[in-house]
């Protein structure tokens, strides 16, 4: 976790220097539509089949999966909680230094009849069009990533390797094509790591199914 603040409060400064350089604009073909897949890993439809494989192969892990359900829930809570908290502009936005806090607004780019206008927007106000550009900090698809990671881990240890490769492509991805700037990833990982260990630890639900 210190390492992670520390990379966060070297990168957070230069994101708006770094992310230009790293997005691929005209990123296409197989190399794009196989990021997009894999910036997937830890999704909905990923916990599904990973629970489905355990559920078959692993029978006396079946009740542990309900604690990686758990964490990926309170992941994505706490993930968008703090979106609409800090309300930090996309890359789209051209505007990496923006905080749009609880109590202030962004003139947030709308097309209207046609017309193109900017509409005041605070970052929780579910409802307005592309509310989601104000969603950059932190990036919920590395936090999903680090979060199935986590749980595979503690489970199954031999796949370390492979784990840290996947939630460092799904980080990378997310820079690539756009969507985040750098300190986004390591504040979607920061903020799993410690969640979806410690659930993971304490087996919070696990515990009380067996008792």
């Amino acid at each position: 976790m210190l390492l992670g603040g520390v990379v966060f409060a070297v990168l957070y400064p230069l994101d708006g220097l770094l992310q230009p350089l790293l997005h691929v604009q005209n990123l296409g073909g197989d190399v794009r539509r196989s990021l997009e897949t894999l910036q997937q890993f830890g999704d909905l439809s990923t916990l599904i089949l990973v629970a489905l494989v355990i559920w078959l192969l692993d029978p006396p892990r079946r009740t542990r999966l309900v604690d990686l359900f758990l964490a990926a829930l309170v992941v994505v809570l706490m993930c968008n909680l703090l979106k609409m908290g800090l309300g930090r502009p996309r890359p789209i936005l051209l505007d990496p230094w923006s905080l749009v806090l609880p109590w202030q607004t962004y003139p947030l780019p709308q097309t209207v009849d046609g017309n193109a206008i900017t509409v005041d927007t605070h970052a929780w106000q579910l409802g307005h069009g592309g509310l989601s550009r104000l969603w950059s900090m932190p990036s919920s698809h590395t936090a999903a990533a680090v979060t199935l990671a986590v749980f595979l881990n503690h489970y199954y240890p031999r796949l370390k390797p492979l784990l840290i490769g996947l939630v460092v492509i799904v980080g990378s991805a997310r820079v690539i094509l756009g969507a985040h700037y750098p300190s986004d990833v390591v504040a979607g990982a920061m903020l799993a790591y410690p969640v979806a260990s410690t659930i993971m630890n304490r087996k919070t639900v696990t515990q009380l199914i067996l008792k």
